[in-house]
């Protein structure tokens, strides 16, 4: 029986095998037994690669980090790719000389969740301080900024003040493009260092179409029942999911250089009630009445996206969150039914098996069984999605939502708790007060260093490095006659935060 396995393992092909690894070393001595990943908007996804080899001895450390991809032939003949740095190897288990393994990949971006930093940045645009981030990770790191997305950011001004206080930098980023409104996913790219490139958008309609649904001649992907010999690249359910929402969004700030607050209140789409969503942001949070409304509008939007949802399951193979589609044939058409001009995939729920020889799965089940940690593969996809892919090699569940909707990140869970909330500071910080270089001494400015509205610069102790923005400072004296205190430079201090909020 091993022998036979092993020789019908070594003769499947790369022209006969439905799913493949693509990489260096180890990878090429691993055959594709069954994979699963979830991937989502603005979220770092993770392909769970189940392996079989006739090598028991594979290195896993030399597996971590490395570059690998999954490889999909799909109905035309024509290959797709899902590239990833491994995460997490393993050794399931071994016996007569079959092993099988476990890999899970995951994008470049997945090593920002690996470093943690305290620092500031000033004067900057949220797409500035993203690529001094990304900097940190070459030669991993390649990212794209649409036009859309940088002219969603103009509209507003730079951060004067952005503060990373002991977060990830994957935590932190992800809190910036939520704010900001913007999204990211990720596209396939051979030349860039992980084999893909993170994209980032501030528009979902003018995200790419899906290469299925743009070569069909139909007009896109075909909806057709779920059988087994109409299973290849078609949509086989997909029907409008509503939730409540609140009806409104409101915010509120207050300026204190121009002694005036700011607020906006915008209406979301398909309000039925009186549900408002008031948040006081914070001191200084928008320079004006018209930045309220940009931030208000983006919050309205990513509560629209959440309430206005479509789901379904289909086994479009080259299906990928970050890609837009089009429907022919949909049953709604025949009654003349209004439909979307289109959808954007935001979840996909990925299973598939390959098509490997009789006797390769035998000698699998025999040899290796389903033990406990086989079984994990299953436990994170849906048992229905197991059973198609089982028949016809792959399957998905997905969500989507129409293309004329702005799509925004989701900025609260369902029970109204921050999705991305920052750092708080409980209590009081020290800090040294700092000279218009940042210098901790004395220089030649002399011992006093403040604006025109007695603000002083400090350096908190935890900051890497720079100097903090102008901070007001609380006067001992006060009255008509106009006296004052102003700490001098090196003189330690002490600051707290309204909110307990750094921004």
């Amino acid at each position: 029986m091993f022998a036979s396995a092993t020789a019908a393992l070594a003769a499947f092909t790369d022209a006969t095998r439905l799913y493949a690894l693509e990489g260096d070393g180890p990878f090429t001595h691993m055959q594709v037994e069954r994979w699963s990943g979830t991937e989502a908007l603005s979220s770092c996804y993770a392909w769970t690669v189940d392996a079989l080899s006739t090598d028991a001895d594979l290195s896993l450390d030399a597996m971590l980090g490395q570059r690998c991809a999954l490889r999909t032939t799909q109905a035309d003949g024509t290959r797709t790719r899902r590239s990833g740095l491994v995460r997490e190897a393993q050794l399931l288990g071994a016996d007569g000389g079959l092993a099988r393994y476990r890999l899970v990949l995951v994008p470049w971006l997945w090593l920002l969740s690996q470093g943690r930093h305290s620092r500031v940045f000033q004067d900057k645009s949220v797409l500035d301080i993203a690529e001094a981030v990304f900097a940190d990770y070459a030669p991993h790191a390649a990212w794209s900024i649409s036009p859309d997305a940088r002219a969603l950011v103009g509209q507003v001004r730079p951060r004067s003040y952005a503060v990373q206080y002991r977060e990830t930098d994957l935590a932190f980023i992800e809190r910036l493009f939520a704010e900001e409104g913007l999204g990211f996913s990720f596209s396939e790219d051979e030349d860039a260092g992980a084999g893909h490139t993170l994209h980032i958008f501030g528009d979902a309609s003018q995200l790419p179409e899906d290469v299925s649904s743009a070569a069909n001649p139909l007009g896109g992907l075909r909806f057709h029942r779920a059988a087994a010999v109409e299973a290849s690249d078609t949509i086989q359910a997909i029907g409008p999911t509503r939730a409540l929402a609140p009806d409104a969004v409101t915010l509120l700030s207050y300026d204190y250089k121009a002694l005036a607050g700011s607020a906006a209140s915008v209406a979301v789409d398909g309000a039925q009630g009186q549900r408002e969503a008031y948040d006081p942001v914070g001191m200084y949070a928008f320079a004006d009445s018209r930045e309220a409304q940009h931030y208000a509008q983006l919050a309205a939007q990513a509560h629209e996206a959440q309430q206005q949802r479509w789901e379904g399951r289909g086994s479009v193979r080259s299906a990928r969150a970050g890609t837009r589609f089009r429907l022919a044939q949909a049953p709604w058409e025949a009654v003349g039914a209004p439909m979307p001009d289109g959808f954007v995939w935001t979840t996909l729920h990925h299973a598939g098996i390959n098509n490997l020889p009789e006797a390769v799965q035998h000698a699998a089940q025999e040899q290796l069984g389903d033990g406990d940690d086989y079984a994990d593969i299953h436990h994170a996809v849906a048992p229905a999605l197991w059973q198609q892919a089982d028949a016809v090699g792959y399957a998905q569940h997905f969500e989507a939502v129409a293309r004329a909707l702005p799509w925004r990140p989701a900025l609260e869970d369902d029970h109204g708790l921050r999705l991305n909330p920052r750092p708080t500071v409980p209590g009081v910080q020290t800090a040294i007060v700092v000279g218009p270089e940042g210098e901790t001494s004395p220089g030649a400015s002399g011992p006093l260093h403040t604006d025109g509205l007695g603000r002083l610069k400090v350096k908190f102790h935890w900051m890497e490095q720079g100097a903090s923005c102008w901070l007001r400072s609380v006067q001992r004296y006060a009255g008509q006659r106009s006296r004052c205190a102003v700490p001098a430079a090196h003189r330690p201090g002490s600051a707290g935060e309204f909110h307990g909020r750094r921004h």
